[in-house]
């Protein structure tokens, strides 16, 4: 035999090796690439601010059925507006002073709040910057037994506050 033919496929393996190596490689070079990304992680500071709470305030609105007679209890009709970017949860309502919307006629002694600080039955939830809605507390006022007939009609004004937390 010639030593030609007998170095042909001994070429071949050292032409499949050196391909294979190459391949191996190439290989290992692209997983090492995939894992030098560059780590870019930092740190610094952040920061955040208390909230300034405003007051919430409570709009008495007349009752629209006159539920007031002489010696009898009627409802205060309410909403709150919430003015905050947060909830807030209604628990008592005080009421102060008292004006009559014909002081001459029918003053506003002729009528008394039942309770000067009342606890509601259920907490008002009202969410932020919102309003609570319409609400009614049975029984809060009470019209004197000798108010005069020219009360009837007349809207009584009640200076009220609330008592509210954060909900």
């Amino acid at each position: 035999m010639s030593k030609h033919s007998d170095d042909k496929p001994r070429k071949r393996r050292r032409k499949a090796m050196i391909v294979g190596l190459a391949i191996g490689v190439g290989a290992t070079m692209l997983s090492t690439a995939a894992f030098a990304a560059w780590d870019v992680s930092g740190d610094g500071t952040s920061s955040d601010a208390a909230a300034t709470a405003q007051k919430i305030v409570v709009k008495l609105n007349p009752n629209p059925n006159g539920d007031l007679w002489p010696g009898g209890t009627g409802a205060a009709q309410y909403s709150i507006d919430n003015p905050n970017g947060f909830p807030v949860v209604v628990s008592k309502l005080t009421f102060n002073s008292i004006t009559s919307g014909n002081e001459t006629n029918c003053p506003a002694k002729n009528l008394t709040a039942v309770n000067s600080t009342a606890t509601l039955a259920t907490a008002i939830t009202v969410p932020a910057n919102s309003n609570s809605g319409a609400q009614s507390l049975p029984a809060a006022f009470k019209l004197d037994t000798n108010a005069p007939s020219a009360c009837q009609g007349v809207v009584f004004t009640v200076k009220t506050s609330a008592t509210a937390v954060t909900g």
